[in-house]
């Protein structure tokens, strides 16, 4: 596919799209993303093996057919990806399919790059694989979000995020010397004073254990907490183990297993994830809680707390970091109230995510709920960590 003509006094460029062809690909799609998203020395820069673990061959449902490849002089210049995943909504079980990673060098932006290799990643997923969604994560006032628009993809009010965050330990914080420093460690005695109520709440006699593998009792004990959530498909130990704990030691994993009377009741997980912050050689470590549940027929007794509290000190102690947030919906009330008990500060975020519905099946089921209240649960891979 080329380009010899100017268009509103942008001169277009011969540019070829091709799909995967072999793993140096992968790689070469590393470096458009750490081009494309390190804008001003702020994000997330990714490693070799956090691109390797989350989109190769160990991925379930793994397909090097959903890489797409914008090439200038022989050189890839742009890169997206579709990722599959299994989804129930309202208990019906529909197929994924997740744009990922939509990439291009500085410089070649608004050339329609982007949504060409969209719209290739939208053929493979509407024609070959026979996906009923597709989600993406998308920043809302960027103008890719607009592209996102002409190619069918439609906000929700249902699935608004809310952001916490906390100050666990000041040392760790200033050891890492942010330019961020200074400003969210003025807000630490606030969070402790917030954070003194759960003080008052005793919970029963807890035994937890910190672990980097994860049995059926522990999954069928998520599964049941989160049953709840309009969006939840049940987790199987392969996937959740892959999603949660296989991962580099850079983004280490960990799963907290709360017991009463030898009894699981509870759990969470966490993980630790890196970013620049204006200095581009100096990366700031903070934590993230993805999921804190705890069993129906125990809740209202302090245990949640007391699970948040054991998550904090993994961060501390193990993870060596003194930040660490979370994402859920706005929804989610119970994740909400138990975060706030908890001393966290919780925002609002315009909606990230966006849904594109394919099948008729999935129209149907969506038309239902797209404007409700009800809780969803992250998709945490979407959102890249």
């Amino acid at each position: 596919m080329t380009c010899k003509s100017i268009i509103n006094g942008v001169q277009c460029l011969k540019i070829q799209y091709r799909t995967y062809l072999t793993e140096r690909d992968k790689f070469e799609f590393q470096k458009v993303y750490n081009l494309a998203f390190r804008v001003n020395n702020m994000g997330s820069p990714m490693s070799r093996e956090w691109f390797d673990y989350k989109y190769g061959e160990k991925r379930p449902f793994y397909d090097p057919r959903g890489y797409f490849f914008a090439l200038h002089d022989g050189k890839i210049v742009g890169s997206t990806l579709c990722t599959t995943r299994l989804m129930q909504f309202n208990g019906t079980t529909f197929k994924a399919a997740g744009i990922d990673e939509v990439a291009t060098c500085p410089g070649l932006e608004k050339r329609g790059i982007g949504s060409t290799l969209m719209q290739n990643a939208i053929n493979y997923m509407d024609d070959e694989i026979n996906a009923d969604l597709s989600i993406l994560t998308a920043a809302p006032n960027y103008h890719a979000r607009r592209v996102y628009e002409r190619l069918g993809y439609v906000n929700s009010r249902s699935i608004v995020l809310i952001f916490g965050f906390k100050i666990l330990h000041v040392p760790h914080v200033f050891r890492e010397a942010t330019i961020a420093s200074p400003i969210f460690t003025g807000l630490y005695p606030l969070q402790v004073l917030k954070s003194l109520s759960r003080l008052r709440l005793k919970s029963k006699k807890l035994e937890f254990q910190i672990v980097d593998a994860v049995s059926d009792e522990f999954i069928d004990c998520l599964n049941r907490c989160y049953t709840e959530r309009v969006s939840f498909h049940p987790y199987d130990r392969k996937y959740f183990t892959w999603l949660r704990l296989n991962r580099p030691i850079d983004y280490k994993g960990l799963c907290v297993i709360a017991r009463l009377d030898g009894q699981i009741v509870g759990g969470g997980t966490i993980s630790k994830k890196s970013i620049v912050m204006l200095n581009p050689k100096k990366k700031t470590r903070f934590a993230t809680i993805h999921e804190i549940f705890v069993d129906k027929n125990h809740r209202r007794q302090g245990i949640g707390l007391a699970i948040l509290r054991k998550l904090e000190q993994i961060a501390i102690n193990i993870l060596r970091t003194g930040w660490i947030l979370t994402l859920f919906f706005k929804n989610d009330l119970p994740v909400k109230n138990l975060l706030q008990a908890g001393g966290y500060f919780v925002a609002p975020i315009k909606s990230l995510y966006m849904i594109r519905p394919i099948s008729p099946e999935f129209k149907d089921v969506f038309q239902g709920i797209k404007d409700r209240n009800l809780p969803w649960l992250v998709p945490w891979e979407q959102l890249g960590w």
